[in-house]
């Protein structure tokens, strides 16, 4: 019977992936690596937020014993009308 060699999570923004919800990107992945003892990588979006925040995230998966993390910068993006985003990719 084979295992996952590893495991991806990703940070679903609709899902308040921080948060303390069993169904949270942050618990998903903390579950996976306490456990089930599963090498695990959990992917953060850092778009569109503040520093604060994003340390607090990579705080919170330390303390959870997360130590694999892909810190993703995503691109800029304005509401240009109720159904075109536009992704902007240069600085």
């Amino acid at each position: 019977m084979g295992c996952p060699l590893f495991c991806d999570v990703t940070w679903h923004p609709a899902g308040d992936p921080g948060g303390d919800k069993e169904t949270s990107s942050m618990t998903i992945a903390s579950a996976a690596v306490n456990y089930c003892g599963i090498d695990t990588m959990l992917h953060i979006s850092c778009a569109n937020t503040v520093k604060a925040t994003v340390t607090k995230h990579l705080m919170k998966a330390k303390s959870l014993g997360i130590r694999n993390i892909l810190a993703l910068r995503g691109g800029k993006y304005r509401i240009l009308s109720t159904h075109i985003v536009c992704v902007c990719t240069s600085k």
